[in-house]
């Protein structure tokens, strides 16, 4: 990989990881024998990626994943799997609104089982399984209506949700 690309990675990954307030410099980003690497800078300090906890390990693959999609600019959209593993309630709220105001891709879509996505998304897909079988329930407007008038709250099959698709966040 060119060594002049790193510079301009680094840029939008550090832009995009320090607007979750952990307490870091910033990333470096660089090249072995074998692998792309990437470890954190703190007051002098190099730290490892690897030792990292796992909220700042997902935070930190989010800002990387959405600088790749940036740099790189071919796909006009990003899918996310899971991106709240591992962060707390402080950090999921950050990411919402990271999310809302990321300008990388038209079309962001998040996979996530996480209810709090669930208010901040302008479109939403729900998949729930009952019985064995898969059902989607369909599209959610703006308003979080549709949806939530097909399950409502006493409905069984909302205790049986196993996967959410929401995503395409307003960007």
């Amino acid at each position: 990989m060119s060594q002049s690309f790193f510079p301009i990675l680094e840029t939008y990954t550090n832009n995009l990881f320090s607007t979750f307030g952990f307490p870091y410099d910033g990333a470096e980003i660089f090249e072995d024998e074998e692998n792309c690497n990437i470890n954190l800078k703190k007051g002098g300090n190099t730290i490892s990626s690897a030792s990292l906890s796992g909220g700042e390990k997902s935070a930190l693959s989010i800002a990387l994943n959405a600088a790749l999609s940036k740099l790189i600019g071919r796909a006009d959209f990003l899918i996310l799997d899971e991106p709240t593993e591992s962060l707390d309630e402080g950090k999921i709220s950050e990411l919402i609104e990271i999310l809302k105001e990321f300008k990388g891709v038209s079309q962001l879509i998040v996979i996530s089982h996480d209810r709090d996505f669930k208010n901040a998304t302008r479109s939403r897909i729900e998949i729930y399984k009952e019985n064995g079988i898969s059902h989607i329930v369909g599209e959610e407007d703006e308003n979080n209506e549709n949806i939530d008038e097909k399950l409502g709250e006493e409905d069984e099959s909302v205790k049986n949700l196993t996967n959410t698709q929401q995503g395409l966040f307003e960007s």
